[in-house]
């Protein structure tokens, strides 16, 4: 089995999932040429015959085989040159076959010369693969080439024609077609030469692929030779030398086509080949072969065509003319091109934004372009012949002295780049960037190149962005970003000595209202306020930060902790006692602190945080203005909160909450006058759940807004049903509370709306509870939607008046109909005067502004007594009645219909 047919059959290749070859080993080029120098040695040892002829002609198609697979797994892009030396070895292997027919089979295969013809066919396709190979665009090169390889080409065909060609064409024995066929395989031999030579002189580089090709094209010419002169003195014979010239063509011809560089010598070139003065001595001796043979042999007295040497001399010459004025206007258009590229170089090194200054090897400038000239801000004349090392920042001289010294020892093309601060002309220092080359040893240059580029701007304006990528832009502080970086360092440091750090979160408390009544400019500054008065409590080694809002932090790595964060945090606390002065005003404002306190064997800076923020958000439910460290079982009620919430979308949805009522009584009269919509939560687990766990829990989570929806419908409908059955007059209204989420809510116009026509109650029948606080929150929407609702005939209250932020005088700009007089008012009325004053102030008040009052908390009979006097319009309190179900209601309003007095001994069983 032959080399290629070895190969094809599966040595080295390696298959993809779907079955197609991906690449063929590197060996396989090495492995065909290993084979086929044991098919040589085998051809060589077997006698002449059949089999010998059979194993010479399977090189000849193994080559081909090659080329085949070599173009196939080598995916080569331009396939035209080797699909051309596929034709052409077939052409050979196919004229092996004919040549040997009479003896292998007996008969001629093919006509008398038909194995000439086919290798002669094959001479001219194999020359014009090797010119598809010849891809330069280099001006004037290809035509070099092809001149120095018809000169050479032209001096060995003298020498042909005189031994070789000549003999045959006077040799009158032989035909016409005979002399031809013998005139023509030198001939082509010729052609072969000359496109081999043009070549290899337009090849920038070689590769082994290029390497094993021309080895392969050589060794066919040397043999080709050979057999001419073995058979011009009738001493050729089959197995001779000649044969493993040829065997050898084939081998490197399909080891060239398996190599993987095979398709690189098909890329197009667009570099000029090296010529140096290697070609002048064979271009000399091929262009004196035609006269010094005419001097030869007419000195020995032999007969020689003169007009066909005179011919090709007269030929020679003219190309070697002609290959003296391309080389001449070559030359001619380099040094055009680099009087072109030098002017360009000094125009751009004159243009150039950036700067360009020589030093020599003593420090001292020895040119300054004029962009360097401006980064300095002085003359040419004032910076040539200085030492760099005066015009840089002391601080980081030596520095760059260094770095200098550092380039000049590492030699020729070594480079560093330098940063450095330069002292301008007008006093400002500058910072620059600096590649600094060495050239010293390249004699067109003879110093240090520096380039030089002002990056004073970048070096601003990166110090801008990483300002604002670190630090907050309102106080100056660290940001979150920065803060959880330090944490982290901190963590890790401290993980060597097992200390602990603390992480200190601070809020403001009730921050917003300052916002919204104040202003977001007031707001601003009073934030600045506290970030100095922050920094006035904490340590030059802490890290301060805000992290946006009203939101601080502050990390303690110096000292035992807890004690020391305790102690901060308790200073920080007191410190807040003192009012702010913000521009003309003076405002008091408390934080809320909390504490956590870790090490890098447990905590991550994000659980820190976590945990600060928990025992944070304990300080504000214990009371606001005070401190929590945090402990695990915060983590366990936060927890507790969030599966709190889940329960809460799950209640919401599966209508679990009840609306409970508490009536409104009319405190001369003791009517009932309405009742209080409250809701209350039957939990299927936990029992019943107090409103004041599940509803900071709705407000916090937003379902606030779901559930006050859900209680709205319920005590419309409820309301419309006691009217219809009569047990209410349309005197009888409802009250229900709107949270500051549901006013803040931009559909809670629609949800009321829909709450009364669907359970057909009159506007004027229901109530809104809204507090001051949520009024506070979006003041100017909220007033608006207020008033909305009166427009629609639904009356207003201000529940909980006196406790949120608002004076007395504030009362006349909300837009309310009822105003509530909280319980910690009603709890003094009895202890004196001072208790009843300001109970009257907010009564008279009220109805200087026409709005009627109800008092809440009311729990004994004295305080109805007193508020009945002071004129307080209605009350409500556990005296009265607790909130009840709608079903103990039913029957309450049943038992005291119409103005019947009310008196809370007669429900003694509808309380719950």
């Amino acid at each position: 089995m032959n080399a290629a047919a070895f190969v094809e059959r599966g040595i080295a290749v390696d298959h993809n999932s779907d079955g197609n070859t991906v690449h063929w080993s590197k060996a396989a080029w090495w492995l065909y040429l290993t084979l086929a120098v044991v098919g040589a040695t085998v051809y060589y040892f077997l006698p002449q015959g059949t089999l010998q002829s059979v194993v010479y002609w399977s090189f000849g198609f193994s080559s081909v085989a090659a080329i085949l697979i070599g173009v196939r797994i080598h995916r080569c892009e331009h396939r035209r040159p080797w699909s051309l030396f596929a034709v052409g070895l077939a052409l050979f292997a196919f004229a092996d076959v004919a040549f040997d027919a009479p003896s292998v089979f007996g008969r001629d295969l093919v006509a008398s010369h038909g194995p000439d013809v086919l290798y002669l066919a094959a001479y001219p396709i194999l020359a014009a693969g090797m010119v598809a190979l010849i891809r330069t665009h280099v001006r004037g090169e290809h035509l070099i080439g092809a001149i120095d390889g018809a000169i050479i080409a032209l001096g060995v065909g003298v020498l042909a024609w005189v031994f070789v060609m000549a003999p045959y064409a006077r040799d009158q024995t032989l035909t016409v077609a005979d002399k031809t066929i013998a005139i023509a395989y030198p001939a082509l031999d010729l052609v072969i030469l000359a496109v081999l030579l043009h070549l290899v002189t337009n090849r920038r580089t070689s590769n082994v692929a290029f390497v094993l090709l021309v080895a392969s094209v050589t060794t066919m010419l040397a043999a080709d030779a050979i057999y001419v002169v073995l058979v011009a003195h009738g001493s050729y014979s089959g197995g001779s030398l000649v044969d493993f010239g040829w065997i050898a063509s084939y081998a490197l011809w399909g080891a060239a086509a398996l190599h993987p560089s095979m398709s690189v010598i098909t890329v197009t070139s667009t570099e000029a080949p090296r010529r140096d003065g290697a070609m002048i001595v064979p271009l000399t001796i091929a262009a004196l072969a035609a006269p010094v043979v005419l001097i030869v042999q007419d000195r020995r007295g032999v007969n020689v065509e003169v007009a066909l040497l005179a011919a090709t001399a007269a030929l020679e010459f003219l190309l070697v003319l002609t290959r003296m004025r391309i080389v001449a206007r070559a030359l001619m258009d380099a040094r055009r091109d680099r009087a072109r590229d030098d002017h360009m170089f000094r125009s751009l090194i004159q243009k150039s934004s950036d700067g360009v200054v020589l030093v020599s090897l003593d420090h001292v400038l020895q040119y300054a372009s004029p962009a360097a000239q401006a980064i300095f801000g002085a003359g040419s004349t004032e910076l040539v012949g200085h030492t760099f090392d005066t015009m840089i920042d002391p601080d980081g001289a030596n520095a760059v002295v260094a770095a200098y010294d550092q380039v000049v020892a590492a030699g020729l093309g070594a480079s560093a780049t330098i940063e450095s601060r330069i002292r301008h002309l007008d006093g400002s220092w500058r910072v620059v960037e600096a590649i600094v080359t060495n050239r010293l040893d390249d004699p067109d240059v003879g110093a240090i190149v520096a380039n030089l580029r002002d990056v004073t701007e970048r070096r601003a304006l990166e110090a801008r962005v990483h300002q604002q990528a670190y630090y907050d832009d309102l106080t100056g502080l660290a940001n979150r970003t920065l803060f959880l970086d330090r944490v982290q360092n901190a963590l890790r440091r401290h993980d060597r000595d097992v200390r602990e750090i603390a992480v200190l979160f601070l809020d403001l408390d009730d921050f917003k209202t300052v916002n919204d009544s104040l202003g977001r400019p007031t707001g601003d500054l009073l934030l600045n306020a506290v970030a100095e008065r922050l920094r006035r409590a904490t340590r030059p080694g802490d890290t301060l930060a805000r992290f946006g809002g009203d939101e601080f932090a502050l990390l303690l790595e110096a000292g035992e902790m807890p004690g020391l964060a305790e102690s901060v945090a308790r200073r920080i606390v007191a410190d807040f006692d003192a009012p702010f002065q913000v521009g003309d005003a003076e405002l008091l404002v408390r934080a809320s602190i909390g504490i956590a306190v870790g090490h890098a064997v447990d905590d991550s800076p994000e659980d820190l945080l976590r945990d600060a923020d928990l025992a944070m958000f304990m300080a504000k439910h214990n009371g606001k203005g005070r401190f929590e460290i945090y402990r695990p079982v915060m983590h366990d009620e936060a927890m507790n909160r969030l599966r709190l919430a889940a329960d809460l979308r799950r209640g919401i949805e599966e209508h679990e909450f009840e609306v409970f009522y508490q009536p409104t009584i009319h405190p001369h009269t003791r009517a009932i006058a309405g009742a209080e919509a409250l809701v209350r939560w039957q939990h299927p687990i936990r029992g019943r759940i107090a409103p004041n766990e599940f509803i900071p829990a709705a407000e916090s989570t937003g379902l606030i807004v779901a559930l006050g929806r859900q209680v709205l419908v319920d005590a419309c409908r409820r309301v419309q049903s006691w009217r219809t059955i009569g047990v209410v007059d349309d005197r009888f209204y409802i009250s229900v509370n709107l949270s500051a989420r549901q006013l803040n809510d931009p559909n809670v116009m629609n949800d009321v709306a829909h709450a009364l026509a669907q359970s057909g109650l009159e506007p004027h029948a229901l109530v809104l509870e809204v507090t001051e606080s949520a009024v506070m929150e979006n003041r100017d929407e909220a007033i608006e939607r207020l008033n909305a609702f009166k427009q629609q005939g639904i009356r207003i209250a201000i529940d909980d008046f006196g406790t949120g932020y608002s004076s007395l005088s504030y009362l006349a700009t909300l837009p309310a109909d009822i105003v509530k007089i909280d319980k910690s008012f009603v709890d003094h009325v009895c202890d004196g005067p001072d208790g009843i004053a300001m109970v009257r102030s907010i009564i008279e008040l009220t109805k200087t502004l026409g709005l009627t009052t109800v008092a809440e908390g009311v729990e004994s009979e004295e305080q109805c007594v007193i508020l009945d006097q002071l004129g307080c319009d209605a009350l409500q309190g556990y005296f009265f009645a607790r909130p009840i179900d709608a079903t103990a209601m039913s029957a309450a309003l049943v038992a005291h219909r119409s103005d019947a007095p009310w008196h809370p001994t007669s429900i003694p069983l509808i309380s719950r």
